[in-house]
């Protein structure tokens, strides 16, 4: 019989050995016992980055398997950010596949308890909803069973609204009722997400006593807004000494963090070719002193003019941007 204690056992079997030897950080299996214990999910999971909130994921799974009545038919992982939304998804699919294949172990166990009548080995629907990829609607074709979406604000947002991009019109109906009843939504970037947040508690507001399950919303941020500390407040689920102590999480956590701040001597017309050129000239001096150089541009075009600044230079630049085609990003992070 699956029991909490199999949890371990089962992210092990998901994410290992493509991910090394892979087991739940503390506040995981914490945020797993929580749920177990409250009967309901926590309303914030503050988290520092860098340890692994796209494991929500694997905790949901393993609840719709341990206990079903705790659980939601669909989970969306929404986010806006384009690359991020594809991470999810890989680990969506991962998790998908190890359900498929499973012939023993915590991962059969959990296939047996999440199968339905009909399937055919599948017991996990995983999609995708992004702008520039394309997607099907089989999450649409099997209501009654376990699915992972994975999207942007404005996909998964516009059919809660009835609106939803590519939808057809007798179609919208269908997507708003898989997104806005038996759902849980996961926000993460949550403070990138304000309005989507704002959308939905106004929206749930105006339908006082649903006649299906309302949606579950849990937002995930690692800066968590001082009104939910105060009495009253959202039920937030954090980080604990363990995870401090923890050989791999501790270390993330204690990584020393560097700030420089550089000035541009500049004008608003030249700014948008000085900037990007003296980004370019720190990334190159940098990088004789590190392995890789990450640089994070608020938009696609600085994005842009600072690769070409490093293109054909002394070190390999790669340019990854949201409108990357899935094969070309693949190919590039090869």
């Amino acid at each position: 019989m699956l029991t909490a204690d199999d949890f371990t056992a089962f992210v092990a079997q998901v994410h290992s050995p493509r991910a090394g030897e892979r087991t739940p950080f503390p506040w995981q299996r914490a945020l797993l016992d929580r749920i177990l214990a409250d009967g309901r999910w926590p309303d914030v999971i503050d988290v520092p980055t860098g340890l692994g909130k796209t494991s929500v994921l694997d905790v949901a799974v393993f609840v719709a398997a341990l206990r079903p009545e705790l659980a939601r038919r669909r989970m969306f992982f929404v986010v806006d950010r384009r690359l991020v939304v594809d991470e999810a998804h890989e680990h969506a699919t991962r998790l998908a596949a190890a359900l498929r294949d499973a012939t023993s172990g915590a991962c059969a166990a959990v296939a047996q308890a999440l199968s339905m009548p009909g399937d055919d080995g599948d017991v996990l629907t995983v999609a995708r909803m992004r702008g520039g990829v394309t997607w099907d609607r089989v999450w649409v074709e099997r209501p009654d069973r376990y699915a992972i979406v994975t999207g942007t604000v404005d996909q998964v947002g516009s059919r809660l609204l009835f609106r939803g991009y590519g939808v057809s019109e007798y179609g919208r109906s269908i997507d708003a009722a898989l997104v806005g009843t038996d759902s849980l939504i996961v926000v993460d970037e949550a403070h990138l997400a304000d309005a989507f947040q704002t959308t939905i508690t106004a929206a749930s507001a105006l339908d006082p006593w649903p006649i299906t399950l309302a949606p579950t919303v849990v937002t995930m941020s690692a800066t968590t807004p001082a009104t939910q500390e105060q009495p009253g407040g959202a039920r937030v689920h954090r980080i604990s000494a363990a995870d401090e102590e923890h050989p791999i999480a501790g270390r993330r956590l204690r990584a020393g963090k560097r700030l420089r701040l550089l000035t541009v001597p500049t004008s608003r017309a030249k700014s948008s070719t000085d900037v990007p050129r003296a980004i370019a000239a720190l990334t190159t001096r940098l990088a004789h002193d590190a392995m890789v150089v990450g640089v994070v541009a608020n938009t696609v075009a600085r994005a842009r003019a600072i690769f070409a600044h490093l293109a054909g230079g002394p070190v390999e630049a790669i340019l990854l941007t949201g409108r990357s085609r899935p094969i070309d990003r693949d190919i590039l992070l090869a």
